[in-house]
C-alpha cells in the first residue's frame, strides 16, 4: 500500500483539489491512502476533498492541527501512516503525472529503496535536473525500464545541496524512513533538505527516472514569504545555516557531501549577516533565532566585522 503525505496551508480555493485530481488519476491498482494534513488553512480542505473522485483504490482521510508548519504537518501524515509500505509526499499545489506511484512501485519492487525523478517549474518550464546538473549525475540505466536509472554515487553528495529529490518527487519505502521525521524547529527553510539528508545517511539505493514526474505550481510558499532584508528572510538565512550545521555529523562519512556542507556553512554564515543588516534598517530583527543560531555556531560572530566593512565600503 501507498501511504501519500500532502501539508495544507493555501489561501485561494480550487489549489488543493488540482493537486488531488492529480493524485486521482495515478495508474496504479494497489491500494493508496491519501492523509490530508490541514495546517489551519484558511481554504477548506473539506470543500476541495469533496470535489475530487477518487478510484475505488483510494481513501482519503483529513487530518487537522493548530498552525505549525510543513514539517509537523508531514511528521503528522507520517505517523497516521503506520500500515503502508512506502511513503511519496507532495506539497499541496503540485502535480503528479499519472505513472509517478506506478514507477516508484517499479522500484521497490527491483530492490530499490528511493524513487526520485525530474521535476519542471509549471510556470516557466524550468527542469531542475536537466538545468542544475546538466547531465553530470553519475546514473547508470536500468534494464527494467527505458526511463530507469540508478544513481551510482551516494545519495547524500546530492542531498545537502542541488534539487536532485523535490519534496514533492521523492517516494521510499516506509522502512527506510522508520523513526527519522522532519524538524519542526526549522519551519521555513531547511527542513526538506534535512530529511532527506538523513535518508540518504542510510545509504539507500536510489532509482532515477528520465521522465518529468512532477509539475510545480504556485500556491501559498513559506520559503518565499518576505522579501530582501525583512525578518521573515533573515529568519530563513538563519535556519537554512542550522539544518546545515545538523547536516555535518551526518555526512562525516561521505567525504564529498562533507566538502559541500562545509562550503554551505560557510556561505550561510555570510547570508545570515548580509540578511540581517538589512533587517536592522526595517525593524523585525529575529533577535532570539540569532543568538541561539550563535549558540550553536559560535564562529558565525566572526563573520560579522567582515560583512559590516564590505557593506560601508559598497556605500
Amino acid at each position: 500500500m501507498f501511504g501519500v503525505v500532502i501539508p495544507y496551508f493555501q489561501r485561494r480555493s480550487g489549489v488543493l483539489a488540482r493537486t488531488l485530481q492529480s493524485v486521482a488519476q495515478q495508474d496504479v491498482d494497489v491500494p493508496v491512502c491519501v492523509v490530508v494534513v490541514d495546517d489551519a488553512s484558511p481554504a477548506s480542505a473539506e470543500e476541495e476533498v469533496g470535489n475530487v473522485c477518487f478510484p475505488n483504490n483510494f481513501s482519503v482521510r483529513i487530518i487537522r492541527q493548530e498552525n505549525a508548519g510543513p514539517g509537523a504537518a508531514r511528521n503528522a501524515g507520517i505517523d497516521a501512516l503506520a500500515d503502508v509500505a512506502y511513503i511519496a509526499f507532495l506539497d499541496s499545489d503540485d502535480c503528479w503525472e499519472p505513472y509517478h506511484l506506478s514507477s516508484a512501485l517499479h522500484a521497490f519492487e527491483h530492490g530499490f529503496d528511493y524513487y526520485t525523478a525530474e521535476t519542471m517549474d509549471g510556470a516557466s518550464g524550468y527542469r531542475m535536473h536537466a538545468n542544475h546538473f546538466r547531465g553530470m549525475l553519475p546514473l547508470r540505466s536500468h534494464p527494467s525500464a527505458p526511463w530507469a536509472q540508478e544513481l551510482m554515487q551516494p545519495l547524500i553528495d546530492f542531498t545537502v545541496c542541488g534539487p536532485i529529490s523535490g519534496s514533492s518527487t521523492f517516494v521510499v519505502t516506509k522502512s527506510l524512513i522508520g523513526d527519522t521525521r522532519f524538524r519542526c524547529e526549522l519551519r521555513t527553510a531547511g527542513e526538506d533538505g534535512l530529511f532527506t539528508t538523513e535518508l540518504a545517511a542510510k545509504s539507500p539505493r536510489v532509482m532515477i527516472s528520465r521522465r518529468t514526474d512532477t509539475v510545480l505550481g504556485k500556491g501559498v510558499n513559506i520559503f518565499s514569504d518576505g522579501d530582501w532584508g525583512s525578518g521573515a528572510s533573515t529568519l530563513r538565512a538563519i535556519y537554512f545555516l542550522r539544518s546545515r550545521l545538523m547536516m555535518r555529523p551526518l555526512v562525516q562519512p561521505f567525504p564529498v557531501a562533507l566538502d559541500k556542507v562545509d562550503a554551505l556553512i560557510r556561505h550561510a554564515r555570510k547570508e545570515v549577516w548580509k540578511s540581517g543588516l538589512a533587517n536592522l534598517r526595517r525593524g523585525g530583527f529575529p533577535l532570539r533565532a540569532f543568538v541561539e543560531a550563535v549558540r550553536m555556531d559560535p564562529p558565525l560572530l566572526g563573520v560579522g566585522p567582515a560583512i559590516f566593512a564590505d557593506v560601508i565600503r559598497r556605500k
